[in-house]
């Protein structure tokens, strides 16, 4: 909350950044760079939750063969199996764009959740990123209405929550009433991101489309001051969801300019 005033504060990066840092060991350069040279021997120091952590750090950069590589020696590797491996394997593949690695990696999770319990978040979400790719929408809000309650002032469960509303699109009115009866005055850019869209995709209002708008806009200088991407993806997306508004696309070429 202090840093919120701060113009280099971006909310959703700080976010994942802490509850990465609450979870797990900050990545070692120095070990991730001589578990991925070529002379790393099997005899040495390193060990399994050396190996699964660096796995973890390339699973996010998307490094596949780095991954692969890990995952070859770690399967040499004589010092048991770590719980965490699960894990990591399982976001591995769920973040593939087919059908057969969510069902593989739904099963790492579910073997998680078995084996170790039901409290590890990270398990839970992925578990649940794999049921919303392959779109089991009432399994998917059964369980984040168990785990919000858990975790109630935890943000960004309550973001996902919202986005698996919009995904499955007979749940707008739930997803607005949802965002408007809880946090009508959330300091988060992405609820009004969200009920934009909303606005857009259901009710066809454009004067509360572009009220929410404006207050995504606010919120995202604010919160996120050196991030053109998101202001040219962000622009892009309602430029075309929009129905050629002219008080819309106005504020989608300023999007776009910012990113410029």
């Amino acid at each position: 909350e202090p840093l919120q005033d701060d113009p280099d504060f971006k909310y959703s990066s700080t976010v994942a950044l802490l509850t990465y840092h609450n979870m797990y060991a900050t990545p070692d350069t120095a070990k991730i760079n001589k578990l991925t040279s070529d002379e790393m021997s099997l005899e040495s120091s390193l060990t399994v939750p050396d190996t699964v952590n660096a796995m973890r750090f390339f699973t996010y950069l998307h490094d596949d063969e780095k991954f692969n590589d890990l995952n070859e020696k770690l399967s040499m590797m004589e010092q048991g199996e770590d719980s965490e491996e699960l894990i990591v394997k399982g976001w591995k593949y769920a973040m593939e764009n087919d059908e057969p690695n969510w069902t593989r990696a739904q099963g790492y999770f579910e073997r998680y959740i078995k084996e170790y319990g039901n409290e590890n978040i990270d398990a839970i979400l992925g578990g649940l990123k794999c049921l919303e790719r392959m779109k089991k929408f009432e399994t998917i809000l059964d369980t984040y209405q168990e785990i919000i309650k858990m975790n109630s002032n935890f943000m960004p469960l309550h973001i996902e929550r919202v986005k698996i509303y919009i995904s499955n699109k007979s749940n707008y009115d739930n997803a607005n009433d949802y965002i408007t009866s809880r946090f009508a005055n959330a300091q988060n850019y992405e609820f009004y991101e969200i009920l934009a869209l909303c606005n857009l995709f259901q009710d066809g209002d454009f004067k509360t489309a572009l009220y929410n708008l404006n207050k995504m806009w606010d919120l995202m200088l604010k919160t996120e001051p050196k991030n053109p991407e998101l202001y040219y993806q962000t622009g892009k997306l309602f430029s075309r969801t929009c129905d050629r508004n002219k008080d819309v696309l106005t504020l989608c070429e300023t999007m776009i300019d910012k990113a410029i």
